[in-house]
């Protein structure tokens, strides 16, 4: 990417920031991401970190970006309907259908008949049992269909967080950032730049970097705003930058030993040698990536090298430069993607292999020789 480039897109940056700056209760602006390392190519976007004593709606931070000409290109996304509903709340209009039922039983159901003989009261009997077996199955119903209208809105989010670039939970990564955080996420265009903000609150950085520093919380997303903020250019501070950098210095030795615990679910040979066998292509597929994925995971934190970016970007440049890693790292981890799957399979095991005996040598209390030693069987 040209120098003019990577020029436009930090004035692009500094324009707005210098719009932030005069509102009342910025206390920082960081400019982050590719353009503040300067690593930005052609497809790269500007991305600024703004953070607040209290993040204001929307209205009040869209001053900002109207006085610098930009336009809103995406909004904070509203809830989702139901979002807050309890996983087994009926449906409403199972409700309404359930209670005309019930008031259309009548006084009938439980008052006897004079004139009714033993069988018409047995079936009267019988009748208000199937009443109460259907209603019974209709409760049961609507909990079904409850469930699955939950699942479904649950996995919607997964998707959203994966589209974001958030991590899932079961590979290995944290899952996604509490929705507080992601709906003060907007982005704007100004002189044809894309602009991504994030609207952070001081106080809230303050405890991320506490949940890692001294409770040793291996979410990477915690991690990413660690490095956004030591890797950032300032472009505005109030004295609270310098404070999180010295506190961020030192990687934390119990912080290590969580990310790379966190990180080593790694299945065994058999496993992939079975999904080659039958020719099960995508679980394999799934499988190399999760691989290619939990091998860096561990070794950053075997490096003790905050997480630039929750999505794994730039994977082969990040794994260049540690100084604990397989030889070869950055073509070994392509090649998981490029090589046939019967290639793929023996160079994924070398590999898995090799990184958890650098972690046994170097971080023991990780727990790698157990994952080592599960690693050879031939069920997975």
């Amino acid at each position: 990417m040209s120098d003019d480039h990577q020029a436009r897109l930090r004035v692009s940056g500094e324009r707005l920031a210098g719009e932030f700056k005069t509102l009342p209760g910025v206390r920082s602006v960081l400019l982050t991401g590719s353009v503040a390392r300067g690593t930005a190519d052609r497809w790269s976007n500007t991305d600024l970190l703004v953070v607040w004593d209290a993040v204001p709606p929307p209205p009040d931070r869209h001053v900002a970006t109207s006085s610098a000409g930009a336009v809103t290109i995406n909004r904070p996304p509203r809830p989702e309907p139901g979002r807050d509903r309890p996983a087994n709340a009926p449906l409403a209009s199972g409700n309404r259908q359930e209670t005309a039922l019930r008031a259309d039983e009548g006084p009938w159901e439980s008052t006897p008949r004079a004139d009714e003989g033993p069988r018409e009261s047995t079936l009267r009997a019988g009748d208000g049992r199937q009443e109460s077996v259907l209603s019974a199955g209709r409760n049961r119903a609507e909990s079904v269909l409850s469930a699955g209208r939950n699942r479904a809105e649950s996995a919607s989010r997964a998707g959203d967080r994966l589209r974001e670039g958030a991590l899932p939970v079961g590979h290995g990564r944290p899952e996604g950032e509490p929705a507080a955080v992601r709906d003060r996420r907007e982005s704007v265009l100004l002189d044809g730049v894309r602009i991504n903000l994030d609207h952070r609150v001081a106080g809230e950085v303050d405890e991320w970097i506490s949940d890692l520093v001294d409770r040793a919380d291996p979410a990477a997303v915690k991690q990413h705003l660690v490095a956004a903020i030591r890797d950032g250019v300032v472009l505005h501070d109030t004295g609270l930058v310098p404070g999180w950098t010295v506190r961020t210095d030192v990687y934390p030795e119990a912080l290590a030993v969580a990310v790379v615990r966190a990180n080593l679910a790694f299945r065994s040979s058999g496993y992939r040698r079975r999904l080659l066998d039958r020719g099960d292509l995508l679980p394999l597929a799934e499988d190399r990536l999760d691989i290619a994925r939990n091998v860096l995971l561990v070794l950053l934190g075997l490096n003790r090298v905050w997480l630039p970016h929750p999505g794994a970007t730039w994977m082969s440049r990040l794994a260049e430069g540690l100084r604990w890693a397989p030889a070869g790292l950055p073509a070994r981890l392509d090649a998981l993607f490029t090589a046939t799957p019967a290639s793929a399979v023996p160079a994924a095991d070398a590999l898995i292999s090799e990184t958890l005996i650098l972690v046994a040598q170097h971080l023991p209390d990780a727990g790698a020789e157990t994952i080592l030693a599960d690693l050879s069987r031939d069920q997975p």
